[in-house]
């Protein structure tokens, strides 16, 4: 799946997006940096079909969320350096 705009892929449709409750949670508003490591462009895989499951909303559940494409990479940025990230990865069925 290609987007124009990537952070479309982390926005279900007719949900507030989960950069929302993020910010309520931890205090910022972030933004997925998307890279393309492969250089072919930046591919998403779509949340349906994804394996990666991620707290979102501070909450301790697990959901499952888009995520960059074989070849892509997500970087994650820690503000307030608690050297703390919490992504669970399940294979898709």
């Amino acid at each position: 799946m290609r987007l124009g705009n990537p952070r479309q892929a982390f926005e279900a449709p007719g949900r507030k997006p989960a950069a929302t409750s993020l910010s309520t949670a931890f205090g910022f508003t972030p933004r997925p940096i998307l890279l393309d490591l492969d250089g072919n462009g930046i591919r998403i895989t779509e949340q349906s079909r994804s394996g990666m499951f991620v707290d979102a909303g501070g909450d301790g559940l697990k959901h499952r969320t888009a995520w960059a494409g074989a070849g892509d990479g997500v970087l994650f940025y820690d503000p307030r350096r608690r050297r703390e990230l919490r992504v669970w990865m399940k294979r898709a069925a």
